[in-house]
């Protein structure tokens, strides 16, 4: 009976021996699925160690494994998370406020001035007479289509006065200027031609418009000087009764004055 019990007492030592070493090899089985298995939720540098060295049995209950976080790089504008990473906010920009300056009121106008208008700009588009200045009775005219200077009055022949009898126009070729059209002859204008004064039909080219412009220049008295606009040089100038384009000075040039014709 003693020997029964004995027996069945070292076989109850065995068992648990034997239960005590599979119950480490499964802890231990574990502990190592455990470390080497990764952890969900686990960041990618998370580095994890164990307390224990491997040539060495675990206890059972091995300690809390150690982990070191490192935390995710972050853009400087992400929001802060739980970890200790560097938040970045760029500085807002200093805008400097405009100066404070009272409006300026505006500067008075200027007086106005009204320009006065030349003498000759009563003329403009009514019939006249080019006398030559100085000379009283001594009218530009026109006789065979060429112009020159003839004594003509109220008494002369009425193909005399027509004539001498021109309507002014504004310049051809420049409204500054003036045209003079014949009134016996529709559409005839004097012109110069080889630089001497002629009366010639209006053929609408550029070179008849230049020709048949001049511009006035004030002279003595009430007179005029007649200056080519295509020759800026060149005026009207008297060669004993004929009319030419010369370059003389104004003071030397044939002074006309714009009266009513005869």
């Amino acid at each position: 009976m003693t020997s029964y019990r004995d027996f069945i007492r070292g076989d109850r030592d065995s068992l648990t021996f034997w239960g005590l070493l599979i119950a480490a090899v499964v802890a231990l089985a574990v502990l190592v699925t455990l470390t080497l298995a990764p952890r969900e939720g686990a960041g990618p540098l998370e580095a994890r160690a164990t307390p224990y060295d491997f040539g060495s049995m675990p206890p059972l209950n091995p300690a809390p494994q150690a982990t070191i976080s490192v935390p995710p790089l972050e853009s400087p504008s992400a929001a802060p998370t739980g970890g200790p990473t560097a938040e970045y906010v760029a500085a807002p920009r200093r805008t400097s406020a405009p100066p404070s300056h009272r409006p300026r009121p505006p500067a008075p106008a200027p007086p106005s001035r009204t320009a006065r208008p030349p003498a000759w700009a009563a003329w403009l588009n009514k019939p006249v007479a080019l006398e030559i200045n100085g000379q009283s009775g001594l009218l530009l005219r026109h006789r065979d289509f060429v112009a020159r200077a003839d004594p003509i009055g109220g008494s002369s022949r009425a193909l005399d006065r027509a004539d001498a009898t021109f309507v002014v126009r504004p310049g051809l070729a420049d409204d500054d200027c003036l045209s003079f059209e014949a009134t016996n002859h529709d559409n005839f204008y004097l012109r110069h031609r080889d630089f001497v004064l002629r009366l010639n039909r209006h053929d609408g080219s550029g070179l008849f418009r230049a020709d048949a412009t001049f511009c006035p220049e004030p002279a003595a008295g009430d007179g005029l000087t007649l200056r080519a606009v295509n020759y800026p040089d060149r005026r009207l100038a008297l060669q004993w009764s004929r009319v030419a384009l010369s370059p003389v000075s104004a003071s030397r040039a044939m002074r006309v004055r714009l009266r009513p014709p005869p």
